[in-house]
């Protein structure tokens, strides 16, 4: 009986796994997580308190949202987008969003006295209205950019009921990925460099590198916090850049070979990935370390640290095998010195 037993849980074991390899399953799947973490209050109080986030938004509503619009606010969360373009006095806005946290926001809209917002609880993929739409608002952006499937669910969305020169807002992105020196003083050493009262953890390199653990492969990447970050060894350039009016989801690259050259020598300390966000080529949010801080924190790929000199040349190859599951993303580096003698590979 426990062989069977053992034997059906494998055979679901493996069918779940063929499952999610199904991109609609697996876009699914993410959606549950999603209406799952983005379901607490603390994710939109910390969004609620992004100035910058909140300031840009609502100057982009207010300068392209015009009275009698129809307008979509995708996944809508406390409300506050779909509230800043009925300020605008459209004929409708529709905020869309999957989770119970919908309910707030249609409470919160009649205590402000917004008259003009249908809440509508479902998944994007589901919602048809009966006229196209002049302006689809969205915040579908996570720590790493397309984490939260924004290119798939925005681009759904725009071709079917976004009406012809409709405006989405933002549109525009620039992903970037550079080799960063960290500031010695918030430096946190690498759990096998550690030596406390000569107890060594040298042995846990060999152990969280082994094929079967999932403790240090479920930390590829950490947070810079304010004031982690030295500086840029290179100077920052985006490696790959999209407009959500016009990409679709088929020509989003998985694979990326960068190419860098050293210009302000220092300990590369990893990459940091970050991003810009574009309404327009005055309205933006930059997400940069050395910019003021926004609730996307920038995520750190840790490296061994390694001494560069300028000129040196730095290639970084980045794949994204599923973009929401940023585990699944691989970064591997190489630096080819200026004297053209030594190179090394990780």
């Amino acid at each position: 009986m426990k062989n069977l037993i053992k034997n059906i849980l494998s055979l679901l074991t493996k069918l779940l796994r063929k499952a999610k390899k199904n991109p609609r399953i697996a876009a699914v799947i993410y959606s549950v997580k999603n209406e799952r973490l983005f379901g607490n209050v603390d994710q939109h109080e910390r969004m609620l308190a992004d100035s910058v986030r909140v300031d840009t938004y609502h100057a982009a509503i207010h300068k392209y949202v015009s009275e009698g619009d129809t307008v979509v606010d995708l996944g809508s969360g406390t409300g506050v987008l779909s509230f800043f373009a009925s300020q605008k006095l459209p004929k409708q806005v529709y905020a869309i969003d999957h989770g119970d946290i919908i309910d707030l926001a249609s409470f919160l809209a009649k205590k402000n006295g917004f008259s003009n917002i249908k809440f509508v609880r479902t998944h994007s993929s589901q919602f048809a209205p009966k006229e196209k739409v002049d302006v689809i608002i969205h915040e579908q952006i996570g720590d790493f950019l397309l984490d939260e499937d924004m290119v798939r669910n925005i681009s759904d969305l725009r071709d079917r009921i976004l009406a012809p020169g409709g405006k989405i807002l933002p549109n525009g992105f620039e992903f970037f990925i550079e080799p960063i020196s960290l500031n010695p003083q918030r430096l946190t050493p690498f759990l096998w460099d550690q030596n406390l009262h000569g107890i060594k953890f040298d042995a846990a390199k060999e152990w969280l590198q082994g094929s079967l653990n999932k403790i240090g492969k479920n930390k590829l990447f950490q947070r810079l916090l304010p004031g982690d970050a030295s500086f840029f060894l290179c100077d920052p350039a985006s490696f790959y850049s999209f407009n959500l009016l016009t990409i679709q989801p088929d020509s989003l690259p998985k694979k990326f070979s960068i190419l860098k050259e050293i210009v302000n020598p220092g300990s590369m300390d990893g990459f940091c990935i970050y991003f810009h966000i574009y309404f327009d080529d005055t309205l933006f949010i930059k997400t940069d370390p050395f910019e003021k801080p926004t609730h996307w924190l920038c995520q750190l790929f840790r490296i061994e640290p390694m001494v560069c000199q300028k000129g040196d040349m730095v290639k970084i190859e980045l794949e994204i095998e599923d973009c929401t599951k940023v585990n699944s993303w691989k970064i591997g580096h190489s630096v080819l010195h200026a004297d053209l003698k030594d190179k090394v590979e990780v």
